[in-house]
């Protein structure tokens, strides 16, 4: 029916959860209710994922998830505010020839400063475009929205970037070299700092530049719904060394 971009979240009693958007597990608006493809399908349930095959970097392996199960009930979990908010989070089975990388082993656990302005990642598959077998696209944009505040009364914000479809689930980080800021305070460090800012979920219009971000707290809701909290995603302090600025 469609392409999309998940990443997978590993928690901390090892079960991985692949996360995308609901309209990419459902193939309808989330606003409307409405098919988005041309053919008028809706609720697929097969969903094909590509994933690097163990040990390998160059070597991919494709696996079937079901989005339905026998009880014809959804596999996937949804936030507790429904549709409304476009992401969901599906628990992948144990494959064993399969590589899980988890989204929180590269970001830093500290949380530092963002402006409007500051550049972002969107980190997907555009109209299904991927290098080196399926490795995704970096493609760099803009946040365009305080992020401290919500965009149409849903925890969300702006970025101007020049998505296109496919990119929809996609991971959206800041990367930020040398100088941060965090809670006003400078500091330098020689490498990079990334924080994992929200799930990309398609544009506000086809005719303008302008995409729409869940913010982080949207896949930590979902989980706090429906899973126990001491199994919540653990962040890895990212291997950067910060000393603070003179300035």
């Amino acid at each position: 029916m469609a392409i999309g971009t998940g990443f997978i979240v590993k928690l901390r009693n090892y079960d991985n959860y692949l996360v995308t958007n609901w309209h990419c597990v459902t193939g309808m608006n989330p606003e409307t209710g409405k098919a988005l493809s041309k053919s008028g399908h809706t609720n697929p349930e097969i969903l094909n994922i590509h994933f690097l095959m163990k040990g390998k970097t160059d070597q991919w392996v494709q696996k079937r998830i079901k989005l339905i199960d026998e009880n014809f009930n959804p596999t996937y979990l949804m936030h507790p505010k429904g549709n409304v908010i476009d992401v969901v989070a599906i628990k992948l089975p144990i494959f064993e020839d399969v590589e899980y990388y988890n989204i929180w082993d590269a970001v830093l656990k500290v949380r530092f400063d963002k402006e409007i302005t500051d550049t972002c990642s969107i980190v997907g598959f555009p109209k299904g475009i991927s290098t080196s077998g399926k490795l995704p696209i970096w493609k760099t944009g803009h946040i365009a929205s305080e992020i401290e505040v919500n965009h149409d009364d849903k925890p969300q914000f702006l970025i101007d970037a020049s998505t296109r479809e496919g990119m929809s689930g996609s991971p959206v980080y800041c990367v930020k070299l040398g100088i941060i800021s965090v809670n006003g305070a400078y500091f330098t460090g020689a490498g990079t700092a990334i924080n994992f800012l929200g799930i990309y979920a398609g544009r506000l219009g086809n005719d303008i530049e302008i995409g729409r971000v869940f913010k982080e707290e949207c896949l930590l809701e979902i989980f706090e719904y429906h899973l126990d909290v001491n199994n919540f995603p653990k962040q890895n302090q990212f291997n950067y060394i910060y000393k603070q600025s003179p300035n």
